[in-house]
């Protein structure tokens, strides 16, 4: 597993977008997750949800941020490898 490191930003959003690059050989897995609160130190009281395709819901005092990259492999020497995570809000 990965976790990034605490995310912030100033506006109210309700929902935000992830976009990953990622290098997934056959036998091994991706899976994408994340966690939002107000202040920083609530991050670690809150769950972390999943990212189904790109999306993920935000509350509207939601200011900060984490994700979460979890790794699996069919026989442990077929990990994937992510090179890039991207973060967006919608509007």
């Amino acid at each position: 597993r990965f976790e990034s490191r605490v995310l912030g930003w100033a506006g109210s959003e309700r929902r935000g977008r992830m976009r990953i690059r990622a290098s997934v050989p056959r036998g091994g897995g991706l899976s994408m997750s994340v966690r939002s609160a107000a202040v920083a130190e609530q991050l670690s009281d809150q769950a972390w949800r999943s990212v189904r395709g790109s999306k993920f819901a935000l509350l509207p005092k939601d200011r900060v941020l984490q994700y979460r990259a979890t790794f699996s492999s069919d026989n442990g020497d077929r990990y994937p490898v992510l090179d890039r995570v991207e973060i967006r809000f919608d509007d």
